[in-house]
């Protein structure tokens, strides 16, 4: 039996209400078992729930953009608060705040915040540049780690992975780098070269994105089950929206 969306979805309010963090597929899952005569694929199912502002996991304080009983029809990207990420570490200032699944999440101030008052540094968790700056770092004119450009200094270091032209700022730039580059290094992994190649002839700037986020992962799964899941959890906080919804 195929459900209509109302009946599907007064059976998902009830079963969210007790289960505010389950991903979709276990979600669905529970929903059959309470329903064994139903068919429902987790396309449809996944699709009905961004409709109805039900997939998004529940935090506390959460203010749910749909609270009011109207729904506009519209699909908005799904995302996950990192648990693991704890703020208060860096600056007492601030917090992490869901507004809804039309704005998403952000940071709010607790505090009055000076003007120009710096609340803590970081640095990207991968950089994926346009292609101008990539060009530069291919031809040695820019750090292949930070794209700073490079000037005559003795600290200026190559990646020692021939035919690889990468130049870094000095070898802090050299050792940040080892999250990401070697396997995208053309010396230490000549695999890369067609995708690389790939990205950068289609302008494809997404597929070059990904294939520093790959990357990482890759490499932080290399480190073992403790940095996988640091790198795990921030891409898993990153907005999601199907192709199918674009």
């Amino acid at each position: 039996i195929s459900p209509s969306d109302e009946e599907l979805i007064a059976v998902a309010r009830l079963l969210r209400a007790e289960n505010p963090t389950l991903g979709i597929t276990k979600f669905l899952a529970l929903v059959l078992q309470k329903q064994p005569t139903w068919a429902v694929s987790e396309k449809r199912f996944r699709k009905v729930l961004q409709q109805h502002g039900l997939n998004s996991i529940k935090v506390a304080g959460e203010v749910d953009a749909s609270a009011d009983g109207k729904e506009d029809g519209k699909v908005y990207p799904t995302f996950r608060i990192n648990e693991g990420l704890d703020v208060s570490k860096w600056t007492s200032k601030v917090e992490v705040k869901y507004f809804g699944r039309k704005k998403g999440k952000g940071l709010v101030a607790k505090e009055k915040i000076e003007k120009d008052q710096v609340l803590w540094k970081e640095d990207p968790w991968i950089i994926a540049p346009e292609w101008d700056i990539y060009n530069a770092q291919e031809a040695s004119l820019a750090c292949l780690h930070c794209t700073t450009p490079l000037a005559d200094s003795r600290l200026v270091v190559s990646c020692p992975a021939q035919p690889c032209t990468g130049r870094f700022c000095n070898r802090l730039c050299l050792t940040k780098s080892a999250v990401v580059h070697p396997l995208l290094c053309r010396g230490q992994n000549p695999a890369v070269g067609p995708l690389v190649d790939l990205a950068k002839r289609s302008q494809w700037i997404g597929l070059h994105a990904l294939a520093h986020q790959t990357s990482k992962l890759l490499l932080a799964n290399e480190k073992g089950d403790a940095e996988r899941g640091i790198q795990w959890r921030v891409v898993r906080g990153f907005a999601e929206m199907g192709m199918e919804d674009r």
